[in-house]
């Protein structure tokens, strides 16, 4: 009944979307590969089902053949959703340098920007690289000022920096309008 990768690529995603437990849609998706072993939309999405199972390696796989793909004939993806995935696989694996280098490759694509760059100040800030966490915080903060995250990652650095005040009004801003926010209460504990 379907002919092409991404129709099944699309009925196993709508499967798995409205959660029909009478169909198993990673069939689907099988299908699409045997179909499209290349094909990115099913290879970043298997990759994500396998990252959340906590099955690295398979998800590793699976992003890589997309994130070749998107990368195939330049460095700078149009879609850069299997290199953000592949780095946070990374990450997930304690692989900094390969994470880092994907996630900053992702933020060239504005819909990822925010969420690579503070990935990518966790991983600097992990590694003791606090300039360059303040600089990916401040760059998330610029692409989505909403991203409490980021905003969080930046007052660590700040502090780490030594830069207290500014660490401290910027914490203020988050942890009084949500003092539950336990990691701006356990900077607002150390500050």
């Amino acid at each position: 009944e379907y002919g092409t990768a991404q129709e099944l690529y699309f009925a196993g995603l709508k499967l798995e979307q409205f959660g029909n437990t009478n169909f198993d849609y990673m069939k689907y998706y099988e299908a699409a590969l045997a179909i499209d072993p290349n094909n990115v939309l099913t290879n970043t999405r298997l990759g994500q089902i396998y990252l959340k199972r906590g099955d690295y390696g398979k998800a590793e796989e699976h992003l890589k053949k997309a994130v070749d793909v998107v990368t195939g004939n330049h460095k700078k993806a149009e879609d850069a959703t299997s290199l953000y995935y592949l780095g946070l696989c990374y990450m997930k694996q304690d692989r900094p340098e390969e994470a880092l280098d994907l996630l900053y490759r992702a933020t060239w694509a504005y819909a990822w920007t925010s969420a690579g760059y503070t990935l990518a100040a966790q991983l600097e800030g992990r590694l003791g690289r606090w300039d360059k966490a303040l600089d990916a915080a401040e760059r998330a903060c610029a692409a989505n000022t909403h991203n409490i995250e980021a905003v969080l990652a930046k007052t660590v650095a700040l502090r780490k920096l030594g830069r207290y005040e500014e660490s401290t009004i910027i914490n203020r801003a988050i942890y009084e309008p949500d003092p539950l926010n336990f990691m701006a209460m356990y900077e607002h504990f150390l500050l």
